[in-house]
């Protein structure tokens, strides 16, 4: 099955932002002789959002029989079930994260190299984990 990411955060705030770029650029056009500025900053926002949208868009991740394929728009990794370790909820500087979740796998390394992770956001966060723990009974589940 193959599960779609989240719309997160970040696409949220730059459609906001560059919403209002584009209404300051609008508005300033006609008062001041600094439109240049303005349309330099929104063509950033566009690129950037663009960006943002088209990773948004092609990232998946499929749960084959062998293992988890993730799908990114510049690459793609393949996990097999026998590699993964343990899956708990993916922490980011100040908190856990209720719809994320990392996938730790491979073998345990040196300190400077431990084991791999990956983080999965999916829509169908249940289905996403109920599938995952049928597939990987070796695997801890923190969650």
């Amino acid at each position: 099955m193959r599960f779609r990411p989240r719309l997160g955060f970040q696409i949220c705030f730059q459609i906001l932002s560059l919403c209002l770029w584009l209404f300051i650029a609008v508005g300033s056009t006609a008062k001041h002789h600094a439109p240049t500025l303005f349309g330099a900053t929104a063509a950033l926002w566009v690129a950037l959002l663009t960006a943002q949208i088209s990773s948004y868009l092609s990232t998946s991740w499929s749960l084959d029989p062998d293992g988890i394929h993730r799908k990114n728009l510049w690459s793609s990794q393949r996990i097999p079930y026998a590699d993964i370790v343990a899956i708990r909820p993916h922490t980011d500087l100040w908190k856990p994260s209720p719809s994320q979740i990392d996938i730790e796998f491979g073998k345990l390394g040196s300190a400077l190299n431990p084991r791999m992770t990956t983080t999965a956001n999916p829509r169908q966060r249940s289905i996403f984990l109920e599938q995952l723990r049928a597939s990987t009974p070796q695997a801890a589940f923190e969650l």
